[in-house]
């Protein structure tokens, strides 16, 4: 069960009668399906960065290594 918004950290509360999650800050309305999808995009969001981050950092170490090479 969802305890939080993922736009702002809010509180969610469950509407019964109309099976909605509101915010009590942002005051966001969302289904269970729609938190979990907004979850999965942060989610992935985070582990792109880092993904990016070791990427790039395999690209230096590869290019500084033909660079040395290329010296000798």
């Amino acid at each position: 069960m969802p305890t939080y918004c993922p736009f702002c950290g809010g509180r969610l509360i469950y509407d019964n009668r109309v099976r909605l999650y509101t915010c009590q800050s942002c005051g966001v309305t969302l289904t269970l399906d729609e938190i979990v999808m907004e979850r999965e995009k942060l989610a992935g969001l985070a582990r792109g960065s880092d993904t990016k981050k070791k990427e790039a950092q395999g690209y230096l170490k590869w290019w500084l290594s033909s660079k040395k090479q290329s010296e000798d």
